[in-house]
């Protein structure tokens, strides 16, 4: 949940780990109306996270009228997370979790800089809803040989087992491939008309399919006669693109139900928002039905950390979610799932594929791991 702010929040970068700066954000906060917990909850939130984690979790990004942190994800990739959706919740659950056993291997996973420290997000989330809830909770535990999940449950006398995937949609060939297509249009469009875009305006680009070579020219075309007749903030169709030029300042929601965004901007030695340094933004939806087939792997890979004589849960992270519910109910039908109760699908909304074998198992339990963000 985001306060209602109906300004910017901040109009700068911030790190919280400079006295100064936590002060100047806590006062914005107080002013804030509908904040979803109170500013002295948040302090304490933000003072654990300063205690344990990197200067990058803390450092904030302006956005609109939310901040945003941009940590590392891999040698070339960062991924950007809301204050108010992801940092704030983090740092309430880990406040909730910290007396518990296995709880350094969980800052461990957060300070890494590869992909797994977004599951490990994922991780912190669920088991924190299970703490605050009043079950017992255990971190990290070990399963058969060699392996640990993520965390366990003690409901009625039985341990039940979690494991959390998010996953990665940049590690698929079909995501490279219109991530490629997309740049191309990026490349393209920019050479053409950068120099003639105002500085207070961006263009914006939603592909429904691969972009045909021979509308290009076209399309910039268009966009050049848009820009030059100041007609900003009107959507344009163009084969299967649509096209606007917008004020910078207008957040742009996905257009499309799986979308990714790409944008691109000019180099500034002057730390700005992000929104002030986009030239162009664009949206296509990287996902092919061979997709799927990596989704299928992600399931195997959760399993094989889950113990095989223990009852337990799978929680998965995706930005196709709906689509992998129809892969997780096939999944629990086959041998090596038997002791596996339900996967629960998040991402775009969240979905529960409940194990037959388990039909009779407490369904309100197995949801608690998906409730709104612990606070």
């Amino acid at each position: 949940m985001e306060p209602n702010v109906s300004e910017r929040l901040i109009d700068r970068i911030l790190n919280l780990k400079d006295e100064t700066d936590r002060n100047y954000f806590l006062k914005k906060l107080e002013t804030c109306q509908n904040l979803p917990v109170a500013v002295q909850q948040i302090e304490r939130a933000i003072t654990f996270l300063q205690d344990r984690l990197d200067e990058e979790w803390l450092t904030l990004y302006p956005f609109y009228s939310s901040a945003y942190a941009s940590v590392k994800t891999g040698a070339k990739r960062r991924q950007t997370l809301d204050f108010f959706l992801t940092l704030l919740p983090l740092g309430s659950s880990l406040l909730a979790l910290r007396k518990l056993r296995g709880f350094d291997k969980i800052i461990s996973k957060l300070s890494l800089h590869s992909y797994d420290r977004l599951s490990a997000i994922l991780e912190v989330l669920s088991a924190a809803r299970y703490k605050i809830a009043g079950y017992d909770v255990e971190l990290e535990p070990s399963t058969q040989k060699g392996h640990f999940c993520d965390f366990k449950v003690r409901f009625e006398n039985e341990w039940i087992y979690f494991e959390c995937k998010k996953e990665n949609p940049t590690e698929s060939k079909y995501f490279k491939r219109a991530q490629g297509y997309a740049n191309e249009l990026i490349d393209f469009v920019l050479l053409k008309v950068e120099d003639k875009l105002p500085l207070t305006h961006r263009i914006d680009i939603i592909l429904h399919r691969r972009p045909q070579r021979n509308l290009l020219a076209k399309l910039v075309d268009s966009i050049s006669k848009c820009i030059d007749a100041g007609q900003f903030n009107e959507w344009k169709g163009f084969g299967e693109m649509e096209f606007a030029v917008n004020p910078r300042e207008l957040q742009i929601a996905p257009p499309l139900a799986l979308s990714v965004g790409l944008g691109r901007g000019k180099a500034d030695t002057t730390p700005k928002p992000l929104t002030q340094v986009m030239n162009i933004q664009v949206f296509f939806d990287p996902y092919g039905s061979k997709e799927l087939q990596k989704a299928r792997r992600l399931i195997r890979e959760a399993r094989d950390q889950l113990p095989h004589d223990s009852r337990s849960i799978m929680i998965l992270e995706s930005l196709h979610s709906q689509r992998l519910v129809k892969i997780a109910e096939e999944k629990l039908k086959k041998t090596g799932y038997e002791n596996l109760i339900a996967i629960l699908v998040t991402g775009n909304g969240a979905w529960l594929a409940l194990n037959q074998r388990h039909q009779s198992f407490s369904v309100d339990f197995v949801k608690i791991a998906v409730l709104p963000n612990p606070l």
